[in-house]
């Protein structure tokens, strides 16, 4: 995605110095100005012909009409002379306008044409000072045959469109226990020893939703886009041995091999028995993005966006630990959730490579920087199976202001075919979404005495989207 910056740039530039002689607005009004010209050069030669056959047409009765005159004076056949020496000037005259009118409005668009193309000109010498060569592209109209299935570049419009996702979150720090923890020998301290678990990422469903206008001739567009997906967790362990838990609920000492801890405070009294995580995930984002249209080749066409973004992402994260149950052991519940309500500025560049026959292979490339609130709420709590009433042992609070940073990428095949007041595409491939700076779990020590200060144990992690994305658009 970076070696795409540097032409993102230059291009960017260029529009903004040549906003108004645009190399593809230029090149469609150099040809309509060309076909005005040849029809009306061929309009010219039907009017010519036409009047030139009215003018001897007349020219010859003048002539029949003074023979007759001279052979024998007739009054009936003065006056018809005198009407046709009026007919005859009368072609005359509407011939020359004629001529006049043509070379007027030829002139004109001489002029006119000879002004787009030094427009053109003036373009190349610019990409040429401009532009390095690594970086230098064609732009040129694409080939009449892709209007077939795309619509002109240049044609205004309304689009609808709509995306069905089928989405897998990826999350770090998440995990909740440690599976086949060995006891401890006596006088040694133990360290994490087996395996961590996390909870089983599902495949969910969500959607997006986008509305847009297309300008013509500025090729400029205006899209606002909105984003849902929920993402879900979860997964429940059980200790490998539980009978010889209950014949060793006091794990230092004993003999067990394979034991089930917890990763956050495990008041239980015992060895965990069971340990559950559960998990889910609400993502709102929404877009509204400038865009200006690009054809880069002949098959072809590029967008570069840019514009605000805002998002509203909450995370729940649940836990669970069940002590042995041969003694009056705790049951531990915690949750770790997150809050975050920004908002930032995107830019993307959009690809869309024709193939043939209606096929493309659109590519989607935007990253994104949002400033926020960020609300962090840990909690633990203990209920003991016995007297001892139930204890909060942690609820704690954490609000600040941060940036977040969001890269997306799509690569998405697609169908499209264009009518005479409407287009019609079709769509599917794969999506990747990455967020950094979002995903942070509270742990602290434990103290007998609770103003006796403690260390927080924070740790962090990055949120991963990906999967399926499928759409369909139509344009007005």
């Amino acid at each position: 995605m970076r070696s795409l910056l540097p032409l993102a740039i230059s291009l960017c530039a260029l529009t903004l110095y040549a906003e108004e002689t645009h190399p593809t607005d230029l090149r469609t009004e150099r040809s309509l100005i060309q076909q005005e010209i040849a029809d009306l050069e061929e309009g010219h030669q039907e009017a010519v012909k036409t009047l030139a056959g009215n003018l001897i047409h007349a020219r010859s009765r003048l002539t029949h009409l003074k023979q007759s005159l001279e052979q024998h004076y007739d009054p009936k056949i003065e006056e018809e002379l005198l009407l046709a020496k009026a007919t005859f000037q009368a072609a005359q005259i509407e011939l020359l306008d004629e001529k006049q009118n043509f070379l007027k409005q030829s002139l004109a668009l001489e002029e006119e044409l000879q002004a787009v193309n030094s427009e053109l000109a003036r373009y190349e010498v610019v990409m040429e000072t401009t532009s390095t060569p690594s970086y230098r592209a064609s732009v040129e109209e694409p080939e009449p045959k892709m209007y077939s299935y795309r619509p002109k570049i240049n044609q205004a419009s309304v689009i609808f469109g709509g995306e069905f996702l089928y989405w897998r979150m990826q999350e770090g720090s998440l995990d909740f226990a440690v599976r086949g923890q060995q006891a401890a020998a006596t006088g040694q301290a133990t360290y994490d020893i087996g395996d961590f678990e996390i909870p089983d990422f599902k495949w969910k469903a969500g959607y997006r939703a986008y509305f847009g206008f297309r300008t013509s001739p500025k090729l400029w567009d205006l899209d606002a886009i909105y984003t849902y997906y929920y993402g879900k967790g979860n997964k429940t362990v059980h200790t490998p041995h539980p009978s010889q838990l209950l014949a060793n609920p006091t794990p230092s000492g004993t003999s067990v091999s394979s034991l089930l801890i917890g990763t956050f405070p495990q008041a239980t009294g015992t060895a965990v028995f069971t340990a559950k995580a559960d998990m889910n995930l609400h993502y709102n984002v929404g877009d509204l993005l400038l865009g200006r249209r690009f054809g880069i080749a002949k098959d072809i066409l590029l967008k570069l966006q840019m514009g605000a973004t805002g998002a509203w992402i909450e995370e729940k994260f649940h836990y669970k630990y069940i002590g042995t149950p041969a003694v009056t052991a705790a049951t531990v519940r915690g949750k770790q959730n997150f809050d975050f309500r920004g908002g930032g500025m995107r830019i993307g560049i959009n690809l869309d490579w024709f193939i043939g026959s209606g096929f493309s292979l659109i590519g989607n490339a935007t990253t994104a920087c949002l400033v926020g609130h960020y609300h962090q709420h840990a909690t633990n709590r203990t209920s003991n199976a016995g007297a001892t009433p139930p204890q909060t042992l942690q609820d704690s609070r954490y609000r600040d202001t941060r940036l977040a940073t969001h890269t997306q990428l799509s690569l998405l095949p697609a169908w499209g075919i264009t009518g005479r007041h409407v287009a019609f595409l079709i769509y599917g491939g794969y999506e990747f979404n990455y967020w950094t700076n979002l995903v942070e779990i509270y742990r602290s020590d434990s103290s007998v005495n609770s103003y006796t200060g403690r260390a927080t144990l924070r740790s962090s992690g990055n949120l991963g989207i990906q999967g399926i994305t499928a759409g369909a658009s139509l344009k007005f």
